[in-house]
This record gives structure tokens, C-alpha cells and sequence, in this order.
């Protein structure tokens, strides 16, 4: 399966964030979501690399549950 694989630029980003927030539409949201698990299971497998005692499965979820958080969290006035 292929995940996160098209580049979304980051006003693209900040426009499915408005969408998702003032619309409620979800399908930006899980859009926003697919988009930056590149970057989480990329930063993962460079962590992983260097400490051999973390497992790539534990950090792309911890990973996961940042950019949920972060998704949830952003405030796109500081933009």
C-alpha cells in the first residue's frame, strides 16, 4: 500500500485544515493525515537507525499519534 506518497504544499495544507475545521470535512482531515506519514515513517526509520534500542513499529505509531496531535492542535493564525 502506498502511503503519503504525493507532496501536498504547505498552503494546500493550511486550506484542508480550514476545511476540516470550519466544515467539519472529514475527508481533509484524513488527507492531512496521509499526507505527512511520509515524513513520520521517514524520521521513524532515521531514529531507529541510530538507536537499536527502539523498534520502527513503536516510533512511526508514537509518530502517528504526534501528527494527530498536531493536526488537532495547529493554530494556522501563527501561519
Amino acid at each position: 500500500m502506498r502511503v503519503g506518497r504525493k507532496l501536498v504544499s504547505a498552503e494546500d495544507q493550511i486550506k484542508l485544515f480550514k476545511n476540516w475545521k470550519y466544515n467539519g470535512d472529514r475527508f481533509a482531515y484524513d488527507k492531512l493525515i496521509v499526507c505527512n506519514t511520509r515524513a513520520v515513517m521517514k524520521e521513524a526509520h532515521r531514529v531507529a537507525k541510530f538507536n537499536s534500542n527502539l523498534e520502527v513499529e513503536d516510533l512511526i505509531q508514537e509518530g502517528m499519534l504526534g501528527l494527530v496531535t498536531a493536526v488537532e492542535k495547529f493554530d494556522e493564525s501563527e501561519n
